[in-house]
């Protein structure tokens, strides 16, 4: 959730206010449409492979997710850019 705050502050921050409403529904759109797709392809894992290994592959995935914001610069800003 922390996260989730965190980026649509940086976003909302570094957005010219007339795109404002463009990019949130851009990234809405993308967000959102990655999720039937996790799912389909949790359903398949699960489906060739078992529950098991398709439940610690999402795990796994979740905790590499992490990965590209702890690489980036905006872990140890200060300041949000103008």
């Amino acid at each position: 959730m922390t996260f989730k705050i965190t980026s649509v502050t940086v976003r909302q921050q570094v957005c010219p206010e007339p795109l404002l409403g463009r990019m949130t529904a851009t990234f809405r759109f993308v967000v959102w449409g990655c999720m039937p797709v996790g799912a389909l392809v949790g359903g398949l894992l699960g489906e060739h492979f078992g529950a098991r290994t398709a439940l610690w592959t999402g795990a796994v995935g979740e905790l590499l997710a992490v990965l590209p914001l702890l690489l980036s610069p905006l872990r140890t800003a200060r300041e949000l850019p103008r």
